[in-house]
């Protein structure tokens, strides 16, 4: 993949972004904590779902209303980023402040094209640094945080991601460079990351949904469930970057 011209700024700022996003993460869990107590977690939690679906709503129309000849097949890869959000929130978030994850790291995405990575390289940036916080919570924090690797929020890190690589697309952001990884080298490397995540941890159906301690049940993904929407999400980021090309468009 193309790594040439990188930009040292722009990495510097990614790399801020990335490590204030990990350590301030108590910070801003104490401070939700206290809003749920404050006006009780009902209303809180209603306040920021309805903030999220605000910004899910226009982004959707911000999409669809581009005047951009690759609107439609931006437009469909956002509509499905946003359906597969509703799912998720229907089956794997217990809070609504995780909605916090995808503006979180389609930044990072953002970032990481501005950077001078390719667009593929930005998302696979993007998705690994999700990865990279969720193992830090999982082991490093004393509170605010599950006591195990949280494959639900790396999905919507990846999510959060393919959103922001479609802004790069859909604004042609920073002449986003050609660096995309060997087609061979990706399919083959997502194939034996998904057959070992099977092996390693794969899905549990019974039960398929667990409790949290307030009574909110959730389907708490394994590695291979993960890895498996993920690769679906990646080829929606790849297709739409190869068809977009093709036309000229980046």
């Amino acid at each position: 993949m193309k790594t040439a011209g990188l930009s040292p700024r722009w990495l510097f700022v990614t790399t801020i972004v990335f490590l204030a996003g990990v350590f301030l993460h108590l910070p801003v869990t104490d401070f939700c904590d206290w809003l749920a107590r404050e006006y009780g977690f009902t209303a809180y939690d209603d306040a920021v779902r309805l903030g999220a679906m605000t910004l899910g709503t226009g982004a959707f129309l911000a999409v669809w209303l581009w005047p951009d000849r690759h609107r439609v097949p931006i437009g469909i890869a956002v509509t499905g980023l946003l359906a597969l959000a509703v799912i998720a929130h229907k089956v794997i978030v217990v809070n609504a402040i995780e909605s916090i994850h995808y503006p979180q790291y389609a930044v990072m995405a953002v970032l990481l094209a501005r950077s001078g990575f390719g667009l593929e390289p930005a998302w696979l940036g993007a998705t690994l640094l999700g990865a990279v916080d969720e193992g830090y919570q999982a082991v490093a924090l004393p509170r605010g945080a599950p006591d195990y690797f949280d494959w639900n929020d790396v999905l919507l890190n990846g999510v959060g991601a393919a959103l922001g690589a479609l802004i790069v697309v859909m604004t042609g952001f920073a002449g986003v460079k050609n660096g995309r990884v060997p087609s061979m080298a990706r399919w083959a490397g997502l194939a034996l990351a998904i057959a070992c995540a099977f092996v390693v941890n794969p899905p549990i159906w019974s039960p398929f949904l667990e409790a949290t301690p307030g009574g909110r049940l959730f389907h708490r993904m394994s590695a291979s469930e993960a890895m498996v929407v993920l690769a679906i999400v990646y080829g929606l980021v790849v297709a739409v970057e190869a068809r977009v090309r093709r036309r000229g468009g980046l």
